[in-house]
Parts: structure tokens; sequence; C-alpha cells
């Protein structure tokens, strides 16, 4: 008996305790040894594995074994056509096969979004609503789930499975992967993202149109539905730059009280480097005392008295402005 078939015989072990334990239903007990039983034969060694053997392998032969894991779905993938070899051999392996039933959920409403989905089979409905009707499908080859994970938003629909998903989920750290390593894939997504965004809002808007004209025992009419929904768009583009703006202006805000403080610190430790300093000339000049050729004794005193007066003023005034006591 092989590895991989000990480990789902032990996960399984676990799940039939825990379904006893706390008395599920035998459908939803069968529904977990499914899962289990597609994630074990899917997913095979654990993602630290992956990632420190394909760190020793020859970057060709990376792309090879990407382009031949998961079945070789990611040929399918339309996200994935025409890839620089190096951006594949760097997200595929890392993927995570995934599989929802039909009519469940991939993800609700205003939950935390952090990964994305790519359909390998199946395909997904975009709802508002547990009870509403879908107002867009998500097909084979395509991704899902974009548009929350880049703009680090919840999530703003409901999710549903149309027919049985076979997935590969892209998690929060390949994103992160992406967005340092890949900034022109990075930014692809995200143009994209918005488009999609703004598209499903166009779609939200003129359904919300077409309803308030029903109501009404009216026909459509779509003139009035398009310049409606267009006066709509352009306030919400309106609002999310004035937030954009205040966001990116409160970042700098912060960034420069940062660095402020940086630089009171950098002086402040310099002042008390130049106070040490003035101490130990002062020290050495005590041990050589003027030629009295050069001042007489009492032109001597008044320097010197002048000289430490002003040298102390100037120390009290550096240790006042700049003690810790102040910004502390």
């Amino acid at each position: 008996m092989d590895t991989k078939e000990n480990i789902l015989i032990n996960k399984l072990a676990v799940v039939d305790e825990f379904a006893k334990e706390a008395n599920l239903t035998k459908q939803l007990r069968h529904r977990l040894r499914h899962a289990l039983r597609y994630s074990t034969d899917k997913k095979g060694i654990s993602w630290v594995d992956k990632q420190s053997i394909f760190n020793e392998l020859p970057k060709h032969l990376r792309y090879q074994m990407a382009l031949a894991m998961h079945q070789g779905a990611v040929r399918h993938i339309s996200f994935f056509a025409n890839r620089d070899p190096l951006a594949i051999a760097s997200i595929v392996p890392f993927l995570q096969p995934m599989f929802v039933q039909h009519n469940d959920f991939v993800y609700k409403k205003d939950e935390h979004a952090d990964e994305i989905y790519f359909i390998v089979k199946g395909k997904v409905d975009y709802r508002t609503s547990l009870s509403s009707s879908p107002f867009k499908t998500i097909y084979k080859s395509n991704y899902f789930g974009d548009i929350e994970a880049i703009l680090g938003i919840p999530r703003k629909y409901f999710a549903r499975a149309a027919r049985n998903l076979e997935l590969m989920n892209m998690t929060k750290v390949i994103i992160e992967k992406i967005k340092d390593e890949f900034p022109t894939i990075w930014d692809e997504m995200k143009n994209i993202a918005l488009e999609r965004e703004e598209t499903f809002d166009r779609i939200l808007m003129e359904l919300e149109e077409i309803q308030a004209f029903q109501e009404k025992d009216g026909f459509p009419d779509w003139k009035v539905i398009k310049e409606k929904v267009e006066k709509k768009i352009v306030v919400k583009k309106q609002k999310e730059q004035k937030r954009r703006l205040t966001a990116a202006m409160n970042r700098k805000s912060e960034v420069s009280f940062k660095d402020l403080f940086e630089k009171v610190r950098e002086i402040q430790s310099y002042t008390v480097k130049l106070s040490k300093e003035i101490k130990s000339i002062k020290k050495d000049r005590s041990k050589y005392p003027r030629s009295s050729s050069v001042q007489s004794p009492l032109q001597k005193r008044s320097s010197s008295k002048q000289y430490s007066t002003t040298e102390k003023e100037s120390e009290v005034d550096y240790l006042d402005v700049f003690s810790p006591k102040v910004y502390s």
C-alpha cells in the first residue's frame, strides 16, 4: 500500500470519528469523504515540498513539469495562454485543486477574499443573493473571484456551482508572488478585475432599471435605461477616484511623518555626538594653554569666558531642542 493511500485512510478515519461525535447526517458525511478523496488524489505532496523540489530544478524542466501537472489542465486555461514560461513554472505547480458539488457555493457575499479560482471543468454562476437568479455565468477555462481578491475588498457576490466544478485555486501567497515578481502580469490582472467590476455593476444597474419599468407596468425604454446607467457609472467612478485619492494622501502623510520622525532622531543622535566632541576638544585645550605672546591674560580670560558661555549655551540649545523628552 503506497503512502498516498495510507494518508487517505488516516484522514477518512478522522472524518468518520468526527461525524459520529458531531452527529452529522449520512449525506454530509459522504460529501466530506468525497472531498477528502479528491483532495488527496489531486494534491499529492505539500506546497513546501513542491517549492523545495522545484527550486532545485533547471528552468526548462520546471516549465515542462508545470505543463504536465493537474492532468495538463493549464494548457486549457486562457489565463496561461502565450504566457512567459518562467511565470507558468512559478505559478502552476502551487495551484491547489478543489472540487465543488453542483449547487454548492464556492464563496458567499461579504466573505473575506484571498483566493482566485480557475475553472477546469464545469461552470459557476454569480448571484446577488442566495435566492436570486444568476446575472453572470463563468465557463470552463476562465477564472473568477479576482475582483475582490485583487482589489482587497470583501466578496461582492455569491458564486455558486452551476454543475460539478473542478477548480484550481490560487491562494493569497501566489497572488502576492505575482504582484512582487511579475508586475506586468499583476497590472494585467488588476485592469481586468476593474473592467469586470464595471461590467458587473452595469449589468446589475440595467436589471434594476428594467425591474423599475416592469413595476410601473411599462415597457422598458432601453435608451432611457442606458442613459441612467451611464450616469450611475460616472458617479460611481468619481466616488472611487475620490476614495483612492484620499487613501493615497493618507498614505503619503503617514510616510512623511515617519520620515520626519526618523530625521529628528538622526539629528538628535548627531547632536549628542557633536556635544561629546566639543567636550573632548575643551579637555584637550585645557592641557595646552595659549601662549601669552598671542594674548594678554585679560584678553585670554575674556575670550575664554565668552567662548565657554557661548559654547555652553549652544550645548543647552541643542540638548533642549532635541531632548528625547520632547519626542517621547
